[in-house]
């Protein structure tokens, strides 16, 4: 079975994304995402085997500017966290590494500091670094550089740095109508041999049915945000229906 992977945009350290719950719940799951350590602890109490965190932030500015909120979560909830973020050096990589945080993900600075990436995978093991391959039409492209090359040939130099495992990322799966393209997740791990995280795009559990199939080329796990908190899964009702009667 595929491994869900509740996720978290931290602006400013809150969470962006809001759980729709039952009538008179509303400010029940607005204050938790305004305290994102209990929202990751509801996660936690559903059943999730770790979370992911996205540092919307580091995309805009010139530091890494949720580290400490993200730290004081690994500190808090006891469960494994993957951290998705601008890395701008690997100083920045091993702050988060060396301060509870299992698991880091980015994918820029693997085009400006290639031998530094090498170096962490050596020093933490390629189960805690992580390829971030974001693309529009199988181009790669991050916040800095726009249509690097094609995805499979960035997977493959990033293999050379001993990278095993990535999280892709195509925006044109983000329209509900569209969803995932099997074929391409097919194809890419028929070729690059790596383990594959889906970010996003799957919103219904037929998606998610079909993408248990994708197993065998090495799609493992997915990362999803805003169909999880709208409820679109099974038991997900039940769990909604039990959180309003405690608030109540």
């Amino acid at each position: 079975m595929i491994l869900i992977i509740p996720a978290l945009q931290l602006i400013d350290g809150h969470c962006s994304l809001f759980v729709k719950g039952e009538a008179g719940t509303k400010s029940l799951y607005h204050r938790l995402s305004d305290r994102p350590a209990e929202l990751c602890s509801l996660w936690r109490r559903e059943n999730a085997k770790t979370i992911h965190i996205t540092d919307y932030d580091s995309n805009y500015t010139k530091i890494f500017s949720n580290h400490d909120p993200i730290i004081f979560l690994a500190d808090t909830v006891d469960i494994p966290f993957q951290v998705l973020a601008n890395m701008r050096s690997v100083k920045e990589c091993r702050y988060l590494l060396d301060n509870g945080i299992y698991r880091i993900a980015f994918g820029q600075l693997m085009l400006t500091d290639p031998e530094g990436v090498k170096e962490l995978v050596k020093e933490y093991t390629p189960s805690r670094i992580v390829g971030y391959v974001e693309t529009i039409n199988g181009k790669v492209k991050f916040a800095e550089f726009k249509n690097v090359c094609p995805d499979i040939e960035f997977i493959e130099e990033i293999k050379k740095l001993g990278v095993q495992r990535i999280i892709y990322k195509d925006e044109t799966w983000l329209d509900k109508d569209v969803g995932v393209d099997f074929d391409k997740l097919k194809q890419i791990g028929s070729e690059t041999k790596t383990r594959i995280t889906v970010f996003e795009g799957v919103t219904r559990p037929a998606q998610l049915w079909r993408l248990n199939e994708m197993f065998k080329y090495g799609v493992d796990s997915l990362v999803i945000g805003k169909a999880l908190y709208e409820n679109n899964f099974p038991c997900q009702k039940i769990w909604r229906m039990i959180e309003a009667e405690l608030e109540k």
